[in-house]
């Protein structure tokens, strides 16, 4: 049958092709190119994915439910319902004073488990290796940051006084996961447990009081959650993650995300040359020995069948 021999012809033109060594040119550009891709396409997935988890410790969480009113438990039960890491915090300015001074600072609540995303790291004396911390305060004791030891001329272990509570200076705080960036927030800050805030009495009716729950956990649970708790909002309340709460740092992502996108394509496209170019030296070497056959009487049907097969 004619296919057969048709078949026959391929298999040994092949052959020869490949003793000669025409066809390993196109096998290596084919390997380079696919290669290429995939290793960057790989190298661009990683680096999206390390960028997303370093800016979410910028949050201290990858989803944060914030407002300005106390929030219901179910937002942390149905969290920690659906297996997500949970932790709450309280955050607002009050004046504190130690040593005959005084200073407005800004104060932070917290409870167990917090940071869920980024180091908090604390050190016993200024100006030595801080470490990274593995609990919040104690309850009875404050973290205070090297800002309010230097304005209140303060040393570990003496006492300030917060609200109605007189509280010592347990740890010195020298970087926070959720530190704000700006004029408004470069004031000093506190960090106390979630079980001496009411002994304080510094949140009344009309204090200026910022309620949070921090969630954490994977990609898609997280992505689930906040489809569950979007509509459930009231009025003064919001739910952010990095791109919301910091614009920063959802311009840097977007830009990263182009730049990996344009490396990509530039892979793509030196691998579609190098092919071209092997491709294009292997026909030019085949022209005599097509131009020869078609003089024989080969089709041009037949000889695109015999170098397709």
């Amino acid at each position: 049958m004619k296919w057969v021999a048709d078949a026959a012809l391929a298999l040994r033109l092949l052959a020869r092709d490949w003793r000669a060594g025409e066809l390993t040119l196109v096998a290596v550009a084919v390997v380079v190119a696919v290669a290429s891709v995939t290793t960057v396409g790989f190298f661009a997935d990683r680096v999206h994915q390390a960028l997303s988890r370093q800016a979410n410790q910028l949050l201290g969480a990858d989803l944060v439910i914030s407002g300005d009113r106390p929030l219901g438990v179910a937002f942390a039960a149905e969290a920690q319902r659906r297996g997500l890491q949970v932790a709450q915090m309280l955050r607002f300015p009050s004046m504190t004073a130690g040593n005959g001074q005084s200073v407005l600072a800004e104060v932070k609540v917290v409870t167990a488990g917090y940071p869920l995303r980024g180091d908090l790291r604390i050190t016993d004396t200024q100006n030595t290796p801080d470490r990274r911390a593995t609990e919040i305060p104690k309850p009875g004791t404050v973290w205070v940051d090297e800002r309010l030891i230097a304005r209140l001329q303060l040393h570990v272990g003496e006492s300030i006084e917060i609200g109605k509570s007189r509280l010592p200076v347990a740890q010195i705080i020298t970087q926070e996961p959720d530190s704000a960036i700006g004029f408004i927030n470069a004031g000093p800050r506190i960090m106390l447990n979630d079980a001496d805030i009411a002994a304080t009495g510094l949140i009344q009716v009309g204090s200026r009081v910022r309620y949070r729950v921090l969630v954490a956990g994977a990609p898609a649970a997280i992505a689930d959650y906040r489809s569950w708790v979007t509509p459930k909002l009231a009025p003064g309340q919001r739910v952010e993650s990095i791109e919301d709460a910091r614009p920063e740092i959802r311009s840097a992502l977007e830009r990263s995300e182009k730049f990996l996108s344009l490396a990509a394509l530039l892979s793509v496209v030196l691998a579609a040359v190098a092919i071209a170019l092997a491709a294009r030296r292997f026909l030019q070497r085949h022209l005599d020995a097509c131009a020869i056959m078609r003089c024989h009487g080969a089709s041009q049907s037949r000889l695109v069948r015999l170098y397709l097969q």
